[in-house]
């Protein structure tokens, strides 16, 4: 077991070191040894992203064949009812395998990530932990690395899911409404072109606020060591103002973040 984990740090550290100045390589390097796993996510995901991609779909079937079919076909209503009962039904064993499956691999990224910090951490030098701060390593060693896992989650859903959908919304477009598709291939740029555009004020914004985190956290973190000794020298309300302003200071970049 101890082997194991071993090995996990150090694909992790391994990892960084190959792709070093590459987030994006960096976040799908941790998939590396994992294909099998991905591919059974991506399957399931697929499955249970399926109601939502295909009623529409039936429901259009259905609407047509009583709405405008001279003869009404009842089998042809029924078949399309049996599909969406069906895909309907296999939702929950879907989420529930999507569940199982993937959230078991970035526990494991999670734990890996925590591992190789905290084993790197044992090999530097003493005056590196003297200038450091507790505080933001234990930012550094929980809150980092859930924030890491919590992305490469919402990455991976996200990403396999707007393809879907877009493989699915392309293909009936193209099959009922060619002009409609120049339309999309005029505006999907254009959009694309201002997300990255807006994109660079977000990242500096979310920067200066996870910074004002890491400070926070270390300040909170020496408060707390420090209360016996503040409390000794009756200088509570001190350390209430100076933490106040911190926290203002939290709220204030966290609303320039949210704009």
């Amino acid at each position: 077991m101890v082997g194991k984990n071993n090995e996990i740090a150090n694909e992790c550290i391994k990892n960084f070191k190959e792709n070093k100045g590459h987030p994006m390589k960096i976040l799908f390097g941790f998939y590396k040894g994992e294909t099998w796993t991905v591919l059974k996510t991506i399957f399931f995901l697929i499955l249970q992203n399926s109601p939502v991609l295909i009623l529409p779909i039936i429901t259009t079937n259905i609407i047509n064949e009583i709405t405008y079919s001279q003869n009404r076909n009842l089998s042809v209503i029924l078949i399309n009812a049996a599909i969406a009962f069906v895909f309907i039904a296999q939702n929950s064993f879907s989420t529930f395998a999507v569940s199982r499956i993937y959230d078991k691999l970035t526990r494991k990224i999670e734990y890996g990530l925590r591992r190789s910090i905290i084993e790197k951490l044992q090999h530097l030098s003493m005056m590196y932990h003297k200038n450091i701060n507790s505080g933001k390593l234990q930012s550094k060693i929980m809150r980092d690395c859930e924030n890491i896992e919590v992305l490469l989650a919402s990455l991976f859903r996200n990403t396999v899911l707007i393809l879907t959908n877009l493989i699915v919304a392309i293909t009936v477009t193209v099959k009922n409404s060619p002009i409609v598709m120049l339309f999309f291939i005029i505006i999907v740029p254009m959009e694309l072109a201002l997300l990255k555009f807006l994109g660079k004020g977000v990242k500096n914004r979310n920067s200066i606020f996870r910074k004002e985190i890491e400070d926070t956290q270390s300040d909170v973190s020496e408060m707390l060591e420090l209360i016996p000794v503040t409390r000794a020298h009756g200088l509570q309300q001190r350390e209430v103002n100076n933490m106040d302003k911190r926290l203002g200071n939290v709220m204030n970049t966290g609303y320039r973040l949210d704009k």
